[in-house]
């Protein structure tokens, strides 16, 4: 399970840890996703639709583990 997100504010610090701090909190561990990655802006395809091939492609040897 992967969790990409974008953020309109700007934010001090790690955004990343602060969501998985929350996550681990709020989420048993079998429903919290293995990687979660911050992006500018979700990837989109002609159709205008979020292109889930491209983004599993950006991050295939990266690994953020909560």
């Amino acid at each position: 399970l992967c969790l990409y997100f974008t953020s309109k504010k700007k934010r001090n610090g790690n955004i990343e840890t602060e969501l998985h701090a929350f996550l681990r909190a709020n989420l048993p561990s079998s429903k919290r996703p293995n990687f979660v990655r911050e992006l500018t802006e979700l990837p989109h395809s002609e159709a205008g639709k979020v292109d889930f091939k491209t983004l599993s492609k950006m991050f295939e040897e990266e690994e953020i583990l909560i």
